[in-house]
């Protein structure tokens, strides 16, 4: 696999998982009606961080992260 499908295929993979963390932080604040605390985030960010591995397999099984290239 070239260098440069690597790159833009690592690059999809952590702006998956960021859209993921920040939608995580953006329903906290919307359900509490503030910004969430450490402790609230600490409480829901391990499951949460294994869930978003989850579905980040499933995306690459899926084949979403394939590069096609013409």
């Amino acid at each position: 696999m070239p260098q440069a499908i690597r790159k833009n295929t690592a690059l999809l993979v952590i702006g998956d998982a960021v859209s993921f963390l920040m939608a995580l932080f953006l329903t906290l604040t919307l359900r509490r009606g503030e910004l969430p605390s450490r402790a609230v985030l600490s409480e829901h960010l391990v499951p949460f961080v294994a869930l978003i591995a989850l579905w980040l397999v499933i995306f690459f099984i899926a084949g979403l992260y394939d590069t096609y290239v013409t």
